[in-house]
């Protein structure tokens, strides 16, 4: 089981963003996040698991609809 220190070490907490976005009572904006940048940011993090899956949900991977070939049609018969 992961101690809450590591979970706050991968997820951020709001106290160190905070922190780091605002400066003398202004808003700061980070930088524009996109599926490049999300991508990259999960693999320097060490989140193999989270960009394989990340991967998947964004990218048309599976046909939607699978037409069988011919071969099977004439083996269905």
């Amino acid at each position: 089981m992961a101690s809450k220190k590591g979970i706050h070490e991968k997820t951020g907490n709001a106290t160190a963003f905070s922190k780091s976005s605002t400066q003398g009572g202004n808003f700061k904006l980070g930088e524009k996040i996109d599926k490049e940048t999300l991508g990259i940011g999960l693999l320097k993090s060490g989140w193999m698991k989270a960009y394989i899956d990340f991967f998947y949900l964004t990218h048309e991977t599976t046909p939607s609809v699978i037409v069988p070939s011919e071969q099977l049609k004439q083996e269905y018969e």
